[in-house]
């Protein structure tokens, strides 16, 4: 967010449940509608739905129909994001969408269909057709189509956001009123007493950097809920555009004129009933239906007619009504958010005598709230009734919602929205009827392929919110509880949130160590979790440890050929790859490729993966000429399987390029790189971003060979194309510009060079700041050339920066420090500083001791460098 953003204005009302919230925006629009000729405001209610996706699609429906906006960017992808997540794109559901969509309709009329790896090609198709809203599109937006069609689907789900605020942008351009945007009941996305996961972050896609308030300029948001927002706490900007009210209950002059417009005017009674209720307006409310109950059945009310409490008052109101409302009351109290299908479905089967009439007049109540055909009960109303509930109407209820749910699954036609709904519900509802120990059973046997299913398809949010239905049911030191927060880990490694991942996996892994022991299957399951979990956040040498004894306790409990063991093997040699032990990695990788063939096949993809790793070990190791008869033999296999155009035939391709520049077949790699380049044309077209990819490793290829003035011609024109698709401050655009600058030193015209490289600097400061690697990156840049032209002082101050900020950032003993102390001790040495050039050289060798040992190469090298040092200084 920009400080103090004049153009951007949040108001949060929040308060318990029944405070009136709901009504004060109602109470906005009404006025709204009252003071301004053609007022614009979308409202949406969280109650409905969490998951962003439908979020945004519901704001944009309402908006497209009320306003007539338009959301082409949105609505590609979504369309994209289907095709990516493997959806049916004919089914009823996208076509009403598609058709919904001026910007869909009319580029499909015109194509049939916009594949997600051609989008920009399509859309220049459909520009030199004259359409001038494909044509604006492209001129405005091309970086953002670039990513639509780059990003796979659950990177492009987590940038649904910012391009909705795009598209919205667009439409309020020229507005001369605000659009206000009304957000209901948002604790329910934002609930910070949920004990899983990080619920302060569920809606860093509406206030993030790249979410929507930050984004679009000209709307004024309205929030509701029952928790103050806690934005400042990410961002001090906050302050200034965000105000927030908290709502009390009703004072008890405002109470007493409320119960006395309902026809209440005894004055012990008023006086008792503010007391009992203290101005919330839900416990108001029943309190005048309590009382219109008992003056129709001929009773005068009495204030110890309506309870001592709110649970009392509560339960006489429902002992008050007749018996028909009073039942299907408790039904609703069960099923806790519902439709009339759900309802029309298993009514008459929970009720002999279900009366329709009556169960209109119960979703009139005000304790029932109603979205878009969706209803929910208020909370505390509903756990009084759901506790006071009889049995036999307990067990109708569940056993026929259940029911339903499972039919709906089981039917192959229902919408993706719709069986994600009833998922949720038959979650909901079948979890009441599961007992502590039928948990993990219920889980696995029933549950694990749709949230497996959701994760692949990138609806973490989805699968997280079915894991918090499940998770308040069960003991939090339970086996059960291990086994659910081992998913919520793997969902939020789906997400990224590696951190998180982390603590929830070494969580579950301690909770399976007090009950199982350390020597179960299951610990060793967890332990797994942990030790990706270690991997992902950079912990190789701990990563490494857990592996190495997940192995040996695999083998010696399911053996040596169990896939559990197998997949141990294959994390196990990354963590030694990425330590740089390539040789005991090469091992490890040996075996699980021995393995994999033996049990599957040579053919299996799980066997041609493992067979790519041993090539690329090999060519880590320098023996290139193995690794490239392995990798020849891993694409014959891909191409009999997969053909010859699937992206992990290409990418098997390239690595050979890779391995052919190596053994300095340059000219074979560039052969092979120029047939690659046509394909990816071919395919993407000339613009996309892996296109142009193989156009940079063909510049390698060309450099190889001495053809420095190609290459420059090349990088030229990627630099160019990068700049058209990303724009100038895109990593892709800088890291070119960082090979702009290797060419240019390389010819020698290190002045242009240097120009280009304080470019690089100036850009990655601006992104990263002072202290971030790639920054650091950058100034070793400087120091290169700056020394190239002799600026030898201007070097050594550079360099002496980053060999501060290396000790600062990454410590005094990592490798890329250790390279820093080097870096200076030759800068020191070029300027004529011999002794002090020596000291620097003496400490690299003593921290390459310590950090890799004694017959390490680096060590070996600081070694050689300090000896050469003495000889040169004398």
């Amino acid at each position: 967010m920009k400080t103090g953003d004049p153009d951007i204005s949040v108001l949060m009302y929040c308060g318990i449940g029944g405070i009136g919230k709901s009504a004060l925006i109602e109470k906005i629009i009404s006025e709204m509608k009252e003071k301004l000729s053609n007022p614009q405001y979308v409202y949406y209610d969280f109650n409905v739905e969490q998951d962003k996706r439908g979020v945004l699609k519901s704001l944009r429906n309402h908006l497209v129909n009320d306003y007539k906006f338009s959301f082409p960017l949105f609505d590609l992808a979504l369309y994209n994001y289907a095709q990516k997540n493997g959806e049916d794109i004919a089914s009823s559901e996208i076509q009403h969408f598609i058709n919904s969509s001026v910007f869909l309709t009319t580029v499909l009329h015109l194509t049939e269909t916009i594949p997600a790896v051609k989008v920009l090609t399509t859309l220049t198709e459909c520009a030199d057709s004259g359409i001038p809203m494909v044509e604006n599109l492209l001129n405005k937006h091309r970086t953002e189509l670039v990513q639509i069609e780059r990003k796979w689907h659950a990177e492009l789900y987590e940038y649904l956001p910012y391009l909705f605020a795009q598209d919205l942008t667009d439409n309020l351009a020229h507005n001369q009123q605000p659009l206000v945007i009304f957000l209901d009941t948002y604790e329910k996305l934002v609930n910070e007493m949920l004990s899983i996961g990080e619920p302060l972050n569920n809606d860093a896609w509406i206030r993030g950097d790249n979410g929507l308030i930050p984004n679009i300029p000209n709307v004024f948001w309205v929030i509701a809920g029952r928790e103050t927002l806690k934005w400042e706490a990410f961002d001090s900007a906050w302050s200034k555009s965000l105000e927030q009210h908290l709502l009390d209950s009703l004072t008890q002059n405002d109470s007493t004129q409320f119960l006395r417009s309902a026809g209440i005017t005894d004055p012990t009674l008023l006086e008792g009933l503010y007391q009992l209720t203290k101005g919330t307006p839900v416990y108001l409310d029943l309190c005048v239906d309590l009382y219109e109950h008992l003056i129709e059945r001929g009773e005068k009310p009495e204030l110890e007619m309506f309870g001592q409490n709110d649970r009392a008052l509560i339960e006489r109101f429902v002992r008050c009504m007749d018996d028909s409302k009073r039942d299907i009351v408790y039904i609703l109290s069960l099923l806790e958010i519902w439709d009339d299908a759900m309802v029309y479905a298993i009514g008459e089967n929970v009720l002999p005598d279900f009366s329709w009439t009556a169960y209109g007049a119960v979703k009139d109540y005000s304790f029932v709230a109603d979205h878009e055909g969706l209803y929910i009960m208020d909370r505390t109303i509903r756990e009084v009734l759901a506790d006071n509930c009889p049995m036999i109407i307990v067990d109708r209820t569940l056993e026929n919602a259940i029911q339903l749910c499972r039919e709906m699954l089981a039917n192959e036609d229902l919408s993706e929205e719709m069986r994600e709904r009833y998922l949720l519900w038959y979650v909901r509802f079948k979890i009441q009827a599961v007992s502590q120990g039928g948990v993990i059973i219920f889980f696995s046997d029933e549950i694990q392929n749709y949230f497996d299913r959701l994760i692949d398809k990138g609806k973490i949010e989805i699968a997280e919110t079915l894991l918090g239905i499940i998770l308040p049911h069960i003991e939090e030191q339970s086996e059960a509880y291990a086994y659910l927060i081992l998913r919520m880990a793997y969902a939020k490694r789906a997400a990224g949130d590696y951190a998180l991942a982390l603590k929830l996996a070494e969580k579950s892994k301690n909770i399976y160590a007090g009950l199982r022991g350390t020597e179960d299957v299951e610990y060793l399951n967890a332990l797994k979790h942990y030790g990706v979990a270690l991997f992902d956040t950079g912990n190789f040498q701990r990563s490494f440890k857990i592996f190495d004894y997940i192995v040996s306790k695999r083998e010696e409990i399911q053996g040596k050929n169990h896939p559990d063991t197998i997949d141990a093997l294959y994390f196990l040699s990354a963590s030694l790859r990425r330590l740089d032990h390539y040789e005991e990695a090469l091992l490890v990788s040996e075996d699980e490729l021995s393995r994999r063939s033996a049990i599957a096949g040579d053919n299996d993809p799980h066997t041609i993966s493992a067979m790519e790793n041993v090539a690329l070990i090999l060519f880590s190791l320098g023996k290139n000429e193995e690794a490239l008869k392995i990798q020849e033999e891993v694409l014959s296999k891909r191409m009999a399987i997969l053909g010859a155009n699937h992206p992990e035939t290409l990418d098997t391709v390239e690595v050979i390029a890779n391995i052919l520049s190596a053994l300095r077949c340059h000219k074979e790699a560039l052969i092979i790189r120029s047939e690659l380049l046509c394909t990816r044309k071919e395919i993407w077209g000339e613009n996309h971003p892996d296109t142009v990819t193989v156009m940079q490793n063909m510049a390698k290829s060309l450099f190889s060979l001495g053809e420095f003035k190609k290459v420059r011609e090349i990088q030229e024109e990627i630099l160019s194309k990068r700049r058209e698709i990303y724009g100038d401050k895109h990593l892709d655009t800088i890291s070119t510009m960082r090979g702009m600058v290797t060419i240019l030193s390389t010819l020698g015209e290190y002045e242009e060079a240097l120009k280009i490289q304080e470019e690089v600097l100036s850009k990655r400061r601006e992104i990263f700041g002072d202290k971030h690697t790639d920054t650091i990156n950058a100034m070793r840049g400087m120091v290169d050339i700056l020394s190239s032209l002799g600026k030898y002082e201007e070097a050594v101050k550079i360099q002496e920066e980053v060999l501060s900020k290396s000790k600062e950032v990454l410590g005094e003993n990592h490798p890329d420090t250790i390279s820093a102390m080097r870096r200076l001790g030759f800068s020191l040495y070029s300027s004529g500083k011999c002794a002090e050039a020596k000291v620097i050289f003496e400490e690299a060798l003593s921290r390459s001791r310590e950090t890799f040992g004694e017959d390490h190469l680096d060590t070996k090298s600081a070694k050689r460098l300090v000896e050469l040092i003495t000889i040169l200084g004398s």
